[in-house]
């Protein structure tokens, strides 16, 4: 018995559209990705779309605690969620925040240090092109919400 490929394994390269599922109809910054699966698709899409959109940049460059990319460093642990949510502080400290801040940039200590050399002193000018892309490919994909749909599996209306 000869097994049969996918439609989709038979193909090299392919165009996928690449949204965010969670983004207003106003701030989607979609694309279509020419890539050899839905996974490289998303990846292309961190790398050259999301990374260098203005929503990441002011997620990056938020440094308050609720609902910023920076609160993965404030609030982890269940005891600090039940402190913010019954005090509205975080109460962690410093160091324990530096040593988050550079175990996710463990991959790049140099950026890294950008990082938290930016969130001490507030100078956006750190936060280069280069961290941005490092962030947006880091962060995991369930914080993304993106989605990759083969172009030939959607609907053509003419």
């Amino acid at each position: 018995m000869v097994a049969r490929m996918d439609k989709r394994e038979e193909r090299k390269m392919a165009s996928y559209f690449v949204a965010c599922f969670d983004a207003g109809v106003n701030s989607m910054e979609a694309a279509v990705i020419a890539a050899s699966s839905e996974a490289e698709a998303i990846a292309k899409y961190l790398t050259h779309v999301l990374a260098f959109s203005a929503f990441h940049r002011e997620d990056v460059l938020d440094r308050s605690i609720n609902l910023s990319f920076a609160e993965r460093f404030f609030i982890t642990s269940t005891q600090e969620k039940t402190r913010f949510r019954e005090e509205a502080k975080s109460g962690t400290e410093k160091e324990i925040v530096i040593s988050r801040m550079r175990a996710f940039f463990a991959d790049s200590p140099i950026l890294g240090d950008r990082y938290v050399a930016y969130f001490d002193s507030g100078n956006e000018e750190l936060i280069n092109d280069e961290v941005l892309v490092f962030i947006a490919q880091k962060k995991p994909q369930e914080e993304h919400g993106l989605v990759a749909i083969l172009l030939d599996d959607l609907p053509h209306v003419q």
